[in-house]
């Protein structure tokens, strides 16, 4: 049986479960909203605990497990039947905290059991340190942008002389606002270019980048391994050009299949086996003198948007890999 962590919205789960069943795996979905009921963890004298757990009302057990994909998400444990009305509110509330605490520790424990079958992606890997992968893109020998981190624009006058970018350090900032007529409204931090004469003189830690002259951007997916990329050619239109993902749906950007020069490829898989990713979503742009410069990499990032427009069915190549071990293989799998 194979297993997949994902999100109840991730219509790309979806597709590779088609996959799943059109090459007759069996296969069970977890979404990140899902409740799940611990059963019990069996420590065994040799080899990997077992975890026996109830989702959807079928008994699951990780020994039965041949192939985990880590998409997106969490598992999520019910508490159980605990009284917690009977108690005041906030011992109640006090109570909830540690429990979720000893359900934290349940929780690694199972995530770590999922990895020890036939794997792909992480959940402790699921997000990663911006600054720290351009410094590991750095040490293969990838082209990085100019980067700093600063609080003053004294400072970034001192250091740059070119345009520059800022965007944000960790994670995409999503940051939302409900209003008394319960509209809701969500901000999301696109990469934008810094007008100097609009920046006050202290801000809280930004990271700045020299803004790139681009020829192209290019979306690459890595999977185990190999690499499929796709050219975006967001350069000609005002709304796209510092960042593609503000989309301009009504004359989208032209995109076409592209092969990375071997070099940067086997640069790339370095730097993947150095951070211990088999999967994720990188970005680079192509400047006008047809550098290729690693900008990051998200190992739950999208790849729809790479598959289909370049015809790579990743979704197939997904569900290969985890079938791969199974009895189940057949010749249709490698059609």
């Amino acid at each position: 049986m194979i297993v997949i962590l994902s999100t109840e919205e991730d219509q790309s789960t979806s597709e590779v479960i088609d996959w799943l069943h059109d090459f007759g795996a069996t296969c069970t979905r977890i979404n990140g909203s899902s409740n799940v009921r611990l059963q019990q963890i069996i420590f065994q004298d040799t080899g990997t605990p077992v975890v026996n757990f109830i989702h959807k009302n079928k008994l699951i057990s990780t020994h039965e497990i041949s192939a985990f994909w880590y998409r997106r998400g969490n598992v999520w444990f019910d508490i159980g039947d605990i009284p917690f009305d009977e108690w005041e509110s906030s011992f109640a509330e006090s109570v909830k905290v540690q429990l979720n605490q000893e359900l934290d520790t349940v929780r690694e424990l199972l995530h770590s059991v999922f990895e020890k079958s036939h794997s792909l992606g992480s959940y402790a890997k699921k997000g990663v340190n911006k600054l720290k992968m351009l410094w590991e893109a750095k040490n293969v020998g990838l082209d990085v942008p100019h980067t700093s981190v600063h609080i003053s624009l004294d400072n970034v006058k001192g250091e740059f002389s070119v345009p520059i970018i800022t965007k944000s350090i960790s994670e995409n900032l999503n940051i939302s606002e409900e209003f008394s007529n319960g509209e809701l409204r969500t901000y999301t931090m696109y990469t934008e270019e810094v007008k100097v004469e609009n920046t006050r003189e202290n801000f809280f830690p930004s990271l700045i980048q020299e803004k790139l002259d681009k020829k192209f951007e290019v979306r690459s997916f890595y999977l185990a391994g190999e690499v499929y990329s796709m050219a975006i050619f967001s350069q000609a239109d005002d709304k796209t050009k510092t960042d593609f993902r503000k989309y301009n749906r009504i004359t989208p950007n032209r995109t076409c299949p592209i092969i990375l020069p071997l070099e940067i490829k086997n640069k790339l898989n370095e730097l993947m086996e150095n951070v211990n990713l088999d999967t994720g979503s990188i970005d680079f742009v192509v400047t006008k003198d047809n550098k290729f410069v690693f900008l990051e990499v998200n190992p739950v990032g999208q790849f729809g948007m790479v598959s289909d427009p370049c015809n790579y069915k990743l979704e197939k190549k997904i569900a290969q890999y985890l079938i791969h071990n199974e009895e189940t293989k057949n010749e249709k799998l490698f059609k």
